[in-house]
Order: C-alpha cells, then structure tokens, then sequence
C-alpha cells in the first residue's frame, strides 16, 4: 500500500506538471499533446487513489490487531496454569537469550553513577576491587566513589538504564535466577501475569465499542479493553458440577468508557454497538496462543510454528 500511496503522489506530481505545460507550451499541437498527457494522469491518478480508498476500507473492517499472546500448562487433569503477555511486552520473550549488544554490557560498577557494593568496599579500606579483570587501587576506588556522589543526580537516568540492561545480564545483586539461564527481570519489561485456572479450555472476554461503518473505513478501530479470563470445561455436566474459576486483568475491574457510551448509545449517532465480546480455546501445553480484536471483537489464533 506504501508504494501505491507513493505511485499516485508521482502520478498527480506528473499531472501538475502537464497542466502547467499547456500553459506555457510555445505551439498549439504542443499544448494538446500536454493537455491530452495531463488527462490520462488524472484518470490513472483517479483510480490509484480509488484503489487506495478500497483497500484502506478493507482493511479498516478486515483487519486485526495482536491483543495479547496466552501459554499454557497443566497443573492437574482439571486445573491448568496459563499465562497472559500483552502485546506490549508479548516481543520480549523470555526464552531468547541476550542480544549481542545487550551481552556486551558492562556492569553497573564499570559506569558513572553511585558505586557498587565491590566499589564501596575498596573505597572504604576493606580490599581493593577490580573492574574488567584489573585490580584498582583503594585511592582511585575513593576517587570514583566522590565523583559519584558528587554527580549522582546527573548521572541518575543512566544509571536507571545501565540497571535495567544490567539485570537482564543477571550481573545486579538481587536479580534472581530460576536456572533456566533467565533472571528475573524489572517489572515492568516483562509483564506477563500467570494464573491457574479450571478446565480444559480457557476464554477471554471484554467490552467493545463499534463506531459508525464510516469512521471504521476511515480508520478509526474499534474500542475494546480486555477484561478477565476465565477457566471452563467443555462437557456441559462437568461445567455444571464445578463452579467457574474467573481471573481479572484489567483494574479495576471495571470499565467506566465502555459503561458510560453502553448508556449513552441510542444518543450518539456515531456508535453502531455497544456489547461484550467473547473467545475461548482449549489449553495446549507447548503452543503459543495470540488474542487479536478485530473490528466485531475477539478471535484467537495459534502461532505458526517458527514464528
């Protein structure tokens, strides 16, 4: 779509350029021959931005747009814990190590800011301390140590990234290490949320709001806001001997938006519906699940292997 948006600009750029050519053309043939050239770039012009309107427009009421991505494990033969990435966090994935230049980040006592643990032990006298395989001595420790506090505050944004990046390397006392090779890092990096559920599948569901078919070919996407998952069985007798397991993910657990325009709904011309949006799937251990919202509401895929 990018190119074509790109040919239909230098079409209508060519089309300008004509016209002004009839204008100042020296003959009479010559000004038709540019008229007739301008004509024919307005009419291709015309269709390339025609075509543009219907695939903006398809893809206005066809589209879908990544939620959340859902894995899966069982904990018993009715009970199974599934955790829920947004798609905000859902491209950090804790399996994949480092990158190269992540791994060659240097730990937080290489860097300008308030000293390490290491540091403030060679500063006080205790024993010397190294940085990058090099012993220093306890006067230039002391040295680093009053540079530091004297510049704390300036260096204090740094300081905050050179944390972050140093946790994600497991070198910042206080991050843990489950064994698997992956510390646990800032909240916040990885959001992901875990919950055990009951049953042998699980749904999600959330309130929607569908604007006027003219907004959505314009563009403009649906409201929605995800709000609990929940647990559920897939025989209707075992559903109904055991109650539902629910688990909240927006909070609170309400949405006032979605509330106000429910209410509001038979006085604004520019909604079509106000509803609650539902999907559910069955637990698979090893997969991983994606929650996309498309203009109606909710759908859920399983990702292609070796994506």
């Amino acid at each position: 779509m990018q190119w074509l948006a790109i040919g239909a600009t230098a079409v209508w750029f060519l089309a300008l350029w004509s016209s002004l050519g009839v204008l100042r053309g020296p003959g009479v043939l010559r000004r038709v021959r540019k008229l007739v050239e301008a004509a024919m770039c307005v009419v291709l012009g015309g269709l390339l931005v025609g075509v543009l309107i219907l695939l903006r427009a398809f893809l206005a009421f066809s589209g879908e747009t990544l939620v959340a991505e859902v894995r899966t494990r069982w904990l018993s033969p009715t009970e199974f814990e599934l955790t829920y990435t947004p798609a905000r966090a859902a491209g950090v994935d804790p399996s994949t190590p480092p990158p190269a230049w992540l791994r060659q980040t240097k730990p937080v006592g290489s860097l300008p800011g308030p000293p390490s643990n290491a540091l403030r032990a060679g500063a006080g006298g205790m024993s010397p301390t190294t940085r990058r395989g090099v012993v220093l001595p306890r006067t230039e420790c002391r040295a680093r140590h009053e540079v530091s506090e004297r510049s704390e505050s300036w260096f204090d944004p740094l300081r905050s990234l050179t944390t972050i990046l140093s946790k994600a390397e497991g070198r910042v006392e206080g991050s843990k290490d489950d064994g698997s090779g992956t510390p646990d890092l800032p909240k916040g990096l990885h959001s992901g949320r875990t919950m055990a559920l009951r049953g042998d599948q699980w749904a999600v569901s959330g309130g929607l709001v569908k604007w006027h078919p003219w907004l959505t070919a314009m563009g403009w996407p649906s409201y929605h806001k995800p709000m609990r998952l929940s647990g559920q069985f897939s025989s209707l007798e075992e559903q109904r001997r055991r109650p539902p397991t629910v688990e909240e993910i927006a909070e609170p657990g309400v949405d006032r938006f979605w509330e106000a325009v429910y209410w509001a709904d038979p006085y604004l011309p520019f909604v079509e519906a106000v509803y609650g949006s539902s999907a559910y799937a069955y637990v698979e251990p090893g997969a991983v699940q994606e929650i996309y919202v498309t203009p109606s509401g909710y759908l859920i895929k399983n990702r292609a292997r070796g994506r």
